[in-house]
């Protein structure tokens, strides 16, 4: 066959020696030398459908190795991966000194474009167990763990040896994983080309969310847009945010700029924990509401509000590290963090600037999206074209800035318009223009002029 060719000839290419040729050989060609589920261990045994592989890949546990196998489908340096490979013969020393000999089943003979490997899948507490147990078999060296037994048995074949800790992928990243595997499976790569050449034109002036980049593409869902992912033609912060909430998981053109979101969000959650541990004073803030502190979350927060708080904690890290004092704006700032921690609200959350710290009430709209939205609120949802707002809020092509990025209005604040608008109509068709006016929101630019006629009347009068 010729998955089966190719990786024989990678082997040969890669210099495995005969010996490691015909272990290769024996199990690409043979079913699993066991079946999981079957032991003392109280594990969650998996079948995986792998379209890679094109059939079932055994998991022994859905909390260990299972994450390998959602990570190894979609990366496109693997080439192939084989469950429960034929045993080999491992040679252990005793504390006593002598020599036990035991054959052993690795979890997955993995197949790279750079090299071939044994993979043995553990969790981070069960290998620091192992390394605090069995110094004479198990070791960690720069956080990398090894079993040095397992490995000079792989060697004496020309195999390579690798512990994949199963922390490595999060929760996050394990259910972004499962949904872009999803969107491989069952969407339809006959768009792919053409929806990607519009999307990488939209993303040249920056990220977007999901739900902004389909509406502005037309398409009916997000599918597509997970396809291209999953194929790493687009990019998103896969262990960051969670892409079943497409109102503000981000898609960007390239990879650096995913990566550089992500390690600016690791810096934020490194900063927050130097300050809930104590390294800046926090008198206000009793032991319970520390406790209660929400993580840090990406949702909480808009895509500038968050940008914003990663700038302002990027510049006062030194501050929180006692490298030097704080000056006039850091100590507000710091004020601010520790009246946020106070009530319970993350520290990125209560450094963001708010509208709302400014005295208002909410982000004011300009001319244009007040326009716009009325148009098509007027065009579509009071003449019942579209069955729902939210149909009439995706409809919208709303306007640009400067730099070509749309302004959308969030879609609450749509149907709070709607609802305005509507009333407005029905006030106008009972008491024409000033009855209408008067039912306005206050933000509204007709509302306000006439509201400030209004006060010079009352100041012409007195």
């Amino acid at each position: 066959m010729p998955l089966e060719h190719n990786i024989l000839k990678l082997a040969e290419q890669l210099g495995i020696p005969s010996c490691g040729i015909d272990y290769i050989t024996r199990v690409i060609t043979s079913p699993p030398s066991r079946r999981v589920g079957h032991s003392r261990h109280p594990n969650v045994a998996t079948r995986f459908a792998s379209s890679k592989m094109g059939m079932v890949i055994q998991a022994e546990s859905r909390t260990c190795e299972y994450p390998f196998l959602l990570r190894n489908e979609l990366d496109p340096d693997t080439i192939a991966f084989y469950c429960q490979p034929e045993k080999l013969q491992v040679r252990r020393k005793l504390p006593n000194g002598k020599s036990h000999v035991s054959k052993h089943t690795y979890d997955y003979l993995l197949i790279r474009r750079d090299n071939i490997q044994l993979i043995e899948c553990r969790d981070r507490a069960t290998l620091e167990a192992l390394v605090a147990n069995k110094p004479l078999h198990w070791v960690c060296e720069q956080g990398l763990f090894r079993c040095l037994p397992y490995q000079d048995a792989a060697r004496s074949i020309g195999l390579g040896h690798r512990i994949f800790c199963a922390d490595e992928v999060g929760a996050i990243e394990s259910a972004n994983l499962s949904i872009l595997i999803d969107a491989l499976r069952n969407v339809p790569g006959g768009l792919d080309e053409r929806v990607l050449e519009r999307a990488l034109r939209k993303l040249e002036c920056g990220s977007s969310t999901l739900d902004s980049l389909r509406s502005s593409l037309r398409l009916e869902s997000p599918a597509v847009l997970l396809r291209l992912i999953a194929t790493h033609r687009l990019h998103a912060c896969l262990d960051v945010q969670y892409l079943a909430n497409i109102y503000t998981a981000r898609v960007y053109a390239t990879e650096s700029e995913a990566r550089e979101f992500a390690e600016a969000f690791e810096t934020a959650s490194s900063i927050e924990r130097i300050l809930l541990n104590g390294s800046v004073p926090t008198s206000s803030v009793t032991s319970e509401a520390r406790a209660n502190i929400r993580t840090l979350s990406v949702d909480a927060l808009s895509m500038v509000e968050l940008e914003e708080s990663l700038r302002r904690l990027r510049q006062i890290e030194p501050v929180l590290k006692h490298e030097r004092a704080a000056n006039r704006t850091e100590r507000r700032w710091l004020k601010r963090m520790r009246e946020g921690i106070a009530i319970g609200r993350s520290p990125t959350e209560a450094i963001a600037s708010r509208a709302a710290d400014r005295g208002n009430d909410e982000v004011r709209l300009d001319e244009d999206q007040l326009v716009c939205a009325e148009n098509a609120i007027r065009k579509f949802w009071l003449t019942h074209i579209q069955p729902s707002m939210r149909a009439t809020w995706l409809a919208i092509e709303w306007p640009k800035d400067a730099n070509g990025q749309e302004k959308p209005i969030s879609y609450a604040r749509f149907c709070e318009l709607c609802d305005a608008v509507e009333e407005a109509e029905r006030e106008r068709a009972r008491g024409g223009h000033r009855a209408a006016q008067s039912v306005l929101p206050a933000s509204h630019p007709a509302a306000r002029v006439e509201s400030k006629a209004s006060s010079r009347i009352v100041q012409f009068h007195r």
